[in-house]
């Protein structure tokens, strides 16, 4: 993701359903703010990151982590598919970009809260190969995923 994306970025997001925005919000929403959408089109590269997955031109997904300042080993992770990309693949592909990212900038835990009937995401992390722990069961899942290489390896 680079600042030059921002209207592709409003655009990606203008696309989505309310139920594929609701995935991503954990919840409902009505419509996100076209400077706050902007905004997420600039990051540190190091402590966020934002990468996509282009169909031509357009972004067909977008995956993004925010360091945890007060486990510098840790980051959140959020995941946003295309209403008509979804089930393609983009998921796993982001993941393991992410991932990748991620260890090269010291990370080693990917965290991410899925509402529980997400179960594309949700098998988009039991299968990717890395180990992966979840909390309780309840309306949000959430994961802790050990992006160690050998992991996936070992898989």
């Amino acid at each position: 993701m680079r600042p030059e994306d921002a209207d592709r970025l409003v655009v990606f997001v203008a696309g989505l359903s309310r139920a594929t925005l609701a995935y991503r919000s954990l919840g409902p929403v009505v419509r996100m703010r076209d400077d706050v959408i902007r905004r997420g089109a600039h990051v540190d590269y190091l402590d966020e990151l934002a990468l996509v997955a282009l169909a031509g031109d357009d972004i067909a997904g977008l995956v993004r982590y925010v360091r945890d300042p007060e486990e510098p080993e840790h980051a959140e992770v959020t995941f946003t598919i295309r209403d008509d990309h979804q089930s393609e693949g983009f998921g796993r592909l982001l993941l393991e970009h992410i991932a990748a990212a991620a260890r090269a900038r010291g990370i080693r835990v990917l965290e991410a809260d899925v509402l529980a009937d997400n179960t594309r995401m949700i098998n988009v992390f039991l299968g990717s190969g890395y180990r992966v722990e979840t909390g309780p069961p309840g309306q949000i899942v959430h994961f802790e995923i050990a992006i160690d290489p050998q992991a996936l390896a070992v898989a």
